[in-house]
């Protein structure tokens, strides 16, 4: 059962760091829009003549949403990375405070993908487009919170109860 709840929450924080990754190269395009549309690039020409129609402080905010972001997701890295190293420490204490961290990541995680599209929808207004990208919220965050959440339960009933009861690495003489 710990291997079970361990492959549990390292799929699901391998799939949380791997989605975190193109969230930040969107994120770091919406910090550079304001320079690109003050240079004036000709190649995104269709794009560049929307652009040029919005606001001033609608460049700005849009510059701060993808700062906020890049923070957002930086933070995110550090704690999912932190987490790893206490689910996968040999003393009891640290890796039950992993799983609870995990635990309260996913059900976090899980909430924030669903309050969106509840929201959207008994509003109901049928944007396709909106419809999509809440659904890929679902898809990239709300399954991986789901998957973390389980792995932390299954850990948690799992975890070593007594800090000394792990396997040393011992060489077997021939």
């Amino acid at each position: 059962m710990i291997r079970f709840s361990k492959t549990l929450s390292h799929v699901s924080i391998y799939l949380l760091l791997a989605t975190l990754m193109p969230v930040m190269v969107f994120s770091i395009i919406m910090i550079s829009l304001k320079d690109l549309v003050n240079k004036g690039y000709e190649l995104l020409n269709r794009l560049g003549e929307w652009l040029t129609q919005v606001s001033e402080s609608g460049l700005s905010t849009i510059n701060s949403i993808g700062w906020t972001v890049l923070i957002i997701c930086l933070i995110a890295y550090g704690a999912l990375i932190f987490n790893l190293v206490l689910i996968n420490s040999r003393k009891s204490y640290k890796q039950r405070i992993g799983y609870f961290l995990a635990l309260g990541m996913g059900i976090g995680l899980f909430i924030v993908s669903l309050l969106p599209i509840i929201i959207f929808n008994s509003t109901h207004k049928q944007d396709p487009v909106l419809n999509l990208l809440l659904g890929l919220l679902i898809v990239f965050i709300g399954l991986n919170g789901g998957l973390l959440t389980v792995g932390s339960i299954f850990g948690l009933i799992s975890a070593k109860t007594s800090v000394d009861t792990y396997e040393d690495k011992k060489k077997v003489a021939k």
